[in-house]
């Protein structure tokens, strides 16, 4: 294969396409879970970390299944592409701590 990952253990057995697949009920996760920490925002600091720990499990597995589908794709720049979306993750989780610490300073 001419790109630079190897295939990962969550990869094995898995099609593309089966993974693509479970992207997109991932990212609907993610849509849900991010509806829930608008609406917790209007709650207590534990509603909005509840919220907030449930996004983050969506991102988590997200970015868990753009790696395998990473790992099966042939071409170095569709990997990069991919992997991208592995960095956006990582962001957003700092994101969502800092937020968190902040709405739960207010809170006290």
């Amino acid at each position: 294969a001419a790109g630079q990952l190897e295939p990962n253990a969550k990869a094995i057995g898995q099609t593309v396409e089966g993974l693509q697949a479970a992207l997109v009920q991932a990212a609907k996760g993610i849509a849900s879970s991010s509806a829930g920490v608008v609406a917790a925002t209007r709650g207590t600091s534990e509603q909005l970390g509840t919220a907030s720990k449930q996004l983050a499990a969506g991102l988590t597995r997200l970015s868990n299944l753009s790696k395998a589908a990473a790992s099966l794709v042939d071409d170095s720049l569709s990997q990069q592409n991919i992997l991208f979306m592995q960095f956006q993750e990582l962001y957003t989780h700092e994101i969502i701590g800092q937020d968190e610490d902040a709405y739960s300073g207010r809170m006290c």
